[in-house]
């Protein structure tokens, strides 16, 4: 989806995405590239499921760790996306 947007000329976010295979074979690697082009907080999600589910704010080095273990629970793949300050709304539908 994100690529879509961007080949719009829509803004997005800074983001990385991975497999879990590839997690589990380059797990520093990927934790210091997402560490180093993201920082913290970031934010790691499944990458395709809906509402907040799997989805975890990493502060942390650690934490990072520990989001990305709970994202692969839900999915193979994972999005882990650049904190953006502002403001944070929510709409629920049905």
């Amino acid at each position: 989806m994100k690529a879509a947007l961007l080949a719009e000329g829509l803004p997005v976010g800074p983001y990385l995405w991975f497999t879990g295979a590839k997690w589990l074979s380059d797990k520093e690697l990927l934790a210091t590239q997402i560490e180093k082009e993201l920082g913290f907080p970031c934010f790691v999600k499944p990458a395709n499921l809906g509402s907040s589910v799997g989805i975890s704010k990493a502060y942390h080095y650690e934490g990072l760790l520990n989001a990305v273990a709970e994202a692969l629970i839900y999915d193979r793949r994972i999005l882990v996306e650049k904190f953006l300050p502002g403001r944070e709304i929510e709409c629920s539908v049905l």
